[in-house]
């Protein structure tokens, strides 16, 4: 049997709360459908949501196959729907304001940074400077070619 059977065995022996705790993460209200709402598309549909989400997961060295997506998608459906259905509907949802979300990404994002610096062994203002230079060269390099 190959990796990818086996891959694709044990994502067909997962819940879809284990799908959806594997390639969610989080709570689903507070970021997931609140996101997409605030999508420039504006996207309403829990089945639309899922199959998005599902479609621009990564994966570490190969991709996944059709079939693991229509899985990963089904599970995921399966997990958000029965949520939703458990709070009374789409309409008893508590749903996180656009500029609320703005500010938590801002603070995860500074994290993000933060936590590259500590790795780096260097402060947040030295990293910042690495990183301004380093995209400067890239734009310069990047603006070469177009010529």
């Amino acid at each position: 049997m190959s990796n990818i059977e086996r891959k694709l065995i044990n994502l067909k022996n997962m819940s879809s709360k284990e799908i959806w705790d594997y390639y969610v993460g989080v709570n689903e209200e507070l970021r997931f459908i609140s996101e997409f709402h605030c999508e420039p598309d504006n996207v309403y549909d829990i089945k639309e949501m899922c199959r998005i989400y599902a479609y621009e997961i990564p994966r570490e060295n190969s991709f996944y196959t059709v079939n693991e997506l229509e899985i990963i998608e089904r599970g995921l459906y399966e997990h958000l729907s029965n949520y939703v259905e458990s709070q009374g509907g789409m309409n008893k949802i508590g749903l996180i304001p656009e500029d609320v979300l703005d500010e938590m990404f801002e603070e995860e994002a500074e994290d993000l940074l933060s936590n590259i610096a500590a790795f780096l062994g260097v402060t947040d203002e030295e990293f910042g400077r690495m990183a301004k230079i380093e995209c400067e060269r890239i734009f310069e390099e990047k603006d070469k070619q177009d010529l």
